[in-house]
């Protein structure tokens, strides 16, 4: 269903868009203790990005949480490897807006993304997000999953 969502986000990302790979979610696993080199090979292989924080040698912590779900083609997933603060960030407010621009304004914002909700959400202007997991406004942790749930305003689905 998300395909044609990220045809449209993809290039804006500097990503060719795939249908075969736009439906394919990846479980983030547990990084932490790890050597930055082996869980950024292990992230890569995977199919998701990487972004190190900090000097260490080794993982302490990391955003998204192990067995949290991602976009292969968009997510990405942060690993801290000293006492350097958890970078942060605004969740912008989305409900009321269609997929293309509300996808773009989250990974713009450094967050990860999770589509729930009507099938074909990705079709026109027709389907709008009707809730969003985080309040607009909050702060949350870079890389944080925002979970968006889509509604039909023309009850087509």
């Amino acid at each position: 269903y998300i395909s044609a969502l990220f045809e449209k986000v993809l290039p804006y990302l500097g990503e060719e868009a795939s249908v075969s790979d736009a439906d394919k979610t990846v479980t983030a696993g547990n990084y932490i203790s790890k050597s930055v080199d082996e869980a950024a090979r292990e992230i890569k292989s995977s199919g998701l990005s990487v972004r190190v924080i900090g000097n260490g040698d080794t993982v302490l912590s990391q955003v998204p949480a192990a067995g949290c779900e991602l976009n292969q083609k968009l997510g990405c997933i942060l690993l801290y490897t000293d006492s350097a603060p958890t970078e942060l960030c605004v969740v912008p407010k989305l409900t009321g807006l269609d997929a293309e621009t509300a996808v773009k304004a989250l990974l713009s914002a450094g967050l990860n993304v999770e589509i729930a909700g009507a099938k074909n959400y990705y079709i026109g202007k027709n389907a709008i997000i009707a809730t969003q997991s985080a309040d607009a406004g909050l702060t949350v942790p870079r890389g944080s999953v925002i979970r968006l749930t889509f509604v039909h305003t023309d009850d087509q689905d």
